[in-house]
């Protein structure tokens, strides 16, 4: 410092530095200087230099009016933009000024004037003497040959203010030497507070040491330099900047500072993130997506299209050709949505569609118009998904509930027509027996005995189909079923039809009811029989009948052409035939009661709805695979007897079993066998004290087993089940009743009732299904213990 006056030190000591301090008065006296104003002036430290002998002439008035407005507006800084000054041999110089304001308690003012020399940024050379400037730049407001006239850099700074981004200027020392408005609001400052300052002075030091950095790479290389930078505002904000950094130079080449353009594009990267996640989505999106513009041209076909359909997606190029992978031109569903699109609306649909291999699929299509804000139509997004499999399962429950709704009907029919068929055979042998031999109306109350005790076996095949006709079931070797069942029917096939049995080797045990399974292969042997006595090619091929039985193992659910075959070990046994065969729409009723191709006197249609009811009594599966004029082939998949899989599954039992019934000997022989397979079990000889025991603790137990003596009676036992329902709601109920007991329907359901085995009982079959039972029972606890855990509290019914 050169020079100390009232007290104050200028804090700068590099030559290069142009600062002034100085007062408001006559001449503007000026108390201290950097050294390089003070060789301008030509002043030694003890004397008493004036800033109105540095300022040109010309611009003298300008530079005092503006700190005056500044005053009066309440500013503390005073930014003087291209001003001359000149030094003691008449040499001009261009500055750039920013006064910092003092005012004083007696109302005088005092000011430090902080100052760039940009001579050579305006491309006017070095330092010229004041009279060799030509006179046309001698009047007053005249500018010499490179300068811009006020006006001039008023109105740049005014387009600068107008751009919204981010547009600031520094120096070769990364101090600010100008900005726009936009930039000072963004730092929350006036752009007077930001000129003639360094990051370090408006941002954290972190953040202005990175942006320091940043300006000395660019300064380094050159070259404009791209930076995204996120960053955290004096105010608190968070902002991400992308800014553009350029060096700037003079006319001559020489390196003058940095400009800068910085735009914050938080919301914009926001936004992109969030199209990028909505981007990735779609075109992973499991379902396929076309995407068009108003006039129906492709603009976007994800991988899921090609996946599902198997066309390419340059295949696809207007909204037409991708309505045409999923509908034939010309048809209703075609015409339908082109009249929904027409109106802008949505369309969708279920269509039979084909891939480009073939291959047949269902596909759910739904087209729809994409809208601005003012409902105007921009795009049109179509999505198509394999709803195949979903729809194969609709259709077996619909088989299901439609067989299942059948033979209900049939049942009770079939009961009530029995009521009918005792009188009728009862009467018919009371008035054959009051008849005399050779009587004519003898013989005629013989034909209603006959055609009454063919109406009888009518009405056992649809209490069959009705699974409503009991039937003991046993551990029995399949093989020899089949073969007696072969060996019956052998004398009623046709001469030129051969008949042919192959097994495999090996157990073919199943838990079966003999005389049902007995049944099932003679419905199916005579049905193939018809087929092949149907056949219009005549000797066209063999007229064969096979028999298949073969052991069938399966890891995985198994789609079979009209069912579902859930993992497990079977026997599947297949009876294929070389008959006429059956085209889809007759293979979708074959099994209904009363359906059938054959003549009225030849058939009831009741054959294989009546096998179809047997095998799914007995927890098997029908498939059936046939084509016109390829024949027929029926394959059913029984569950298959493992004489140790109880025991090995009961090895692992646990819970606490209640038995209730009368019979001792029942009781002793069903305890004894759970607790050999590690169950507890509490045995009551008597209904009241049995329930008294559930009653105190129900919670203790996990199934009650309820043993029907010979004298009991139903509704006597359906109320003793209510009650341990009513004591303890979800509890497993398993109810031991003789083969005759009227125990079923909707009775035996409201009771609370889950299972029912018919005496005998088998162990085996006793011992796995209690097991089931108490495994679901723990199941149901444990689900019950996590949501209590966990304080989701418990399910809703």
């Amino acid at each position: 410092m050169q020079r100390v006056v009232a007290d104050a030190i200028l804090p700068v000591s590099d030559d290069a530095l142009l600062v002034i301090r100085w007062r408001e008065g006559e001449g503007c006296r000026i108390d201290a200087a950097s050294p390089t104003v003070l060789r301008m002036l030509g002043e030694t430290a003890e004397s008493e230099p004036c800033l109105q002998a540095l300022l040109h002439p010309l611009d003298r008035d300008c530079f005092l009016t503006e700190i005056a407005r500044a005053r009066r507006c309440g500013h503390d800084r005073a930014r003087h933009a291209d001003h001359r000054v000149v030094d003691r041999d008449g040499r001009v110089s261009w500055w750039q000024t920013v006064t910092v304001l003092h005012p004083q308690p007696d109302g005088g003012l005092r000011a430090v004037s902080h100052a760039f020399d940009i001579t050579g940024l305006r491309g006017c050379g070095p330092p010229q003497p004041a009279d060799a400037l030509p006179e046309t730049a001698q009047p007053e407001h005249a500018q010499p040959e490179h300068a811009m006239p006020c006006a001039e850099r008023a109105l740049l700074q005014a387009m600068l203010d107008s751009i919204p981004d981010l547009i600031f200027f520094k120096d070769l020392d990364s101090v600010f030497v100008g900005c726009n408005r936009a930039f000072a609001a963004f730092l929350g400052r006036s752009e007077e507070e930001i000129v003639g300052h360094s990051d370090f002075d408006l941002v954290p030091r972190d953040l202005a040491q990175a942006f320091r950095a940043d300006d000395r790479e660019a300064l380094r290389v050159g070259v404009p330099r791209r930076i995204v930078e996120s960053v955290r505002l004096p105010d608190g904000r968070e902002a991400l900047l992308e800014t553009i950094k350029t060096p700037y130079r003079g006319p001559s080449g020489e390196l003058l500072g940095l400009a800068a353009v910085s735009r914050d594009v938080t919301e914009a990267r926001s936004t992109e993130e969030t199209l990028r996640t909505l981007s990735l989505a779609v075109a992973q999106s499991p379902v396929a997506v076309v995407i068009t513009d108003a006039m129906g041209k492709v603009a976007y076909v994800n991988a899921r299209f090609t996946a599902m359909t198997g066309r390419e997606a340059s295949a696809v190029h207007d909204l037409e050709s991708f309505a045409l992978c999923f509908a034939e031109t010309g048809s209703d569903e075609f015409r339908e949505m082109w009249r929904v699109l027409s109106g802008g609306e949505t369309w969708q649909g279920e269509l039979p569609a084909r891939r480009s291999d073939g291959g047949l699929y269902w596909a759910s299509v739904t087209i729809a118009p994409v809208r601005e804000a003012d409902g105007r139509i921009t795009n049109i997004i179509g999505t198509a998904d394999d709803v195949t499999e979903r729809r194969q399962a609709e259709e077996q429950m619909r088989r299901a509930q439609k067989m299942q709704a059948v033979g209900v009907l049939a049942g009770g029919i079939a009961h009530d027509f029995n009521n009918i068929l005792t009188a009728i055979l009862g009467y018919s042998h009371l008035a054959l027996d009051s008849l005399p031999e050779g009587s004519e109306v003898r013989d005629d109350v013989a034909q209603v005995t006959i055609a009454a005790e063919r109406a009888k076996g009518l009405v056992q095949q649809l209490l069959t189909f009705s699974r409503k006709e009991k039937a003991g079931r046993e551990v029995v070797d399949l093989r020899r079923i089949v073969e007696e069942a072969l060996h019956l029917i052998h004398p009623t096939v046709p001469l030129d039809v051969t008949i042919r049995f192959v097994c495999d080797d090996g157990d073919m045990a199943v838990f079966a009811a003999p005389t049902q399974i007995h049944q099932v292969v003679v419905n199916l042997c005579k049905n193939a029989v018809d087929a092949i006595g149907d056949d219009p090619k005549g000797g066209g091929m063999p007229r064969l009948i096979v028999v298949t039985l073969a052991h069938a193992t399966v890891g995985a659910p198994k789609e079979l052409a009209r069912a579902r075959l859930n993992p497990g070990r079977y026997l599947c046994l297949t009876v294929s035939d070389t008959g006429c065969g059956m085209d889809a729409a007759l293979i979708e009723r074959i099994f209904e009661p009363f359906f059938t191709t054959k003549a009225v006197d030849k058939g009831t249609g009741l054959g294989l709805a009546a096998v179809h009811g047997i095998v799914a009594d007995h927890g098997g599966v029908i498939d059936v695979v046939s084509a016109p004029g390829e024949g027929s082939s029926f394959s059913i998949y029984l569950p298959r007897h493992d004489p140790e899989l109880g025991l090995r599954a009961i090895k692992r039992g646990r819970g606490r079993i209640l038995l209730v019934g009368d019979e001792r000997t029942m009781l002793g022989m069903a305890g004894r066998l759970l607790r050999m397979q590690g169950f507890q079990v509490v045995a009551s000889a008597g209904s009241r004290r049995g329930l008294a025991l559930f009653t105190i603790a129900p919670e203790r137990f996990d199934l009650v087993v309820l043993e029907q003596g010979p004298a009991g009676q139903a509704w006597r036992l359906l109320t003793l089940a209510r009650a341990f329902a009513a004591a303890s709601p979800g509890i497993p109920i398993l109810v031991c009743t003789s083969p005759d007991s009227e125990l079923e329907g909707a009775a035996v359901e409201a009771a609370g009732v889950t299972r029912i085995l018919r005496t005998p009982v088998v162990p085996d079959q006793f011992v796995t299904l209690a097991r089931q039972l108490v495994e679901e029972r723990l199941a149901q606890k444990a689900g019950r213990n996590a949501e209590t855990t966990t304080g989701r509290g418990p399910r809703s019914a």
